[in-house]
């Protein structure tokens, strides 16, 4: 089973009802840039596999950096997402994309069957409390025969299996930490963090074949010079990358037949 992550619903004074208003106020406070999505180490995994032009769905796109950065590179480049805070500043950042940006739920996505080329999406499905397998179906539903999948997921490393995970969020949980940092003892759902074999399982059982899974940038710790927790956790992750990963990718299609 994958590991349950939560997190608080906010300071003392101001709660959090549910996961879209998490995000919601999140994408109010995020950068909205798309450079960074040319340089990361998800485009230069994805550009191996996908070529434009070709019709491709960002699922959890946020504030559509990813959507509108495909679409600069050629792509038909479509994008999704349940936080309407997000999807609303999108349109209004990018009048280009006009039509292309839904509000919507992964599992009941409002497009035809075997509509896309391709979908990618970058840490969005483990955030639903009832588990990722209704967002996989919905995703093979609309991909065409062949398509592409790129999806990420937090990643049930060693060291997080090693007990980092579950003193992070007994940390989390506790009421008396949480009071004495001024914050509502109030816990909720927050994320599903993944062993590779049963995100693998997953995939598969939706009915996808030839699922690779790629580690991605390691974790990055809080406090202290953060210039030399990178180095030292980069020269570690270039030795070790699934000691310490943060996110893994999978790489999957749609069957021909």
């Amino acid at each position: 089973m994958p590991f349950r992550q939560h997190r608080g619903r906010g300071t003392s004074g101001r709660r959090i009802h549910d996961m879209s208003e998490v995000w919601d106020d999140e994408w109010t406070r995020r950068a909205r840039r798309t450079e960074e999505c040319g340089r990361s180490l998800s485009w230069q995994q994805i550009r191996r596999y996908l070529r434009p032009p070709g019709r491709v769905l960002e699922a959890g796109c946020g504030l559509g950096q990813w959507v509108k950065f495909l679409h600069d590179e050629g792509f038909e480049a479509y994008g999704i997402d349940f936080a309407p805070v997000g999807i609303e500043n999108a349109r209004q950042l990018w009048p280009e994309l006009e039509g292309r940006l839904s509000v919507g739920d992964f599992r009941h996505m409002p497009y035809e069957d075997n509509f896309f080329d391709a979908i990618v999406s970058f840490g969005a499905i483990e955030h639903n409390e009832e588990g990722i397998e209704g967002a996989v179906r919905d995703m093979i539903r609309v991909l065409k025969p062949g398509g592409l999948l790129y999806c990420t997921v937090p990643c049930m490393n060693r060291l997080r299996y090693l007990g980092l995970m579950a003193l992070q969020d007994w940390m989390v949980c506790n009421p008396t930490i949480r009071r004495l940092a001024g914050r509502s003892p109030e816990v909720a759902f927050y994320q599903y963090v993944f062993y590779r074999r049963e995100y693998e399982q997953v995939l598969r059982q939706a009915g996808f074949e030839w699922v690779e899974l790629y580690p991605l940038e390691p974790m990055v710790f809080c406090g202290g010079d953060q210039a030399i927790h990178r180095r030292i956790l980069g020269r570690i992750h270039r030795l070790s990358p699934w000691t310490m990963t943060h996110m893994m990718a999978a790489v999957c299609r749609k069957p021909n037949r």
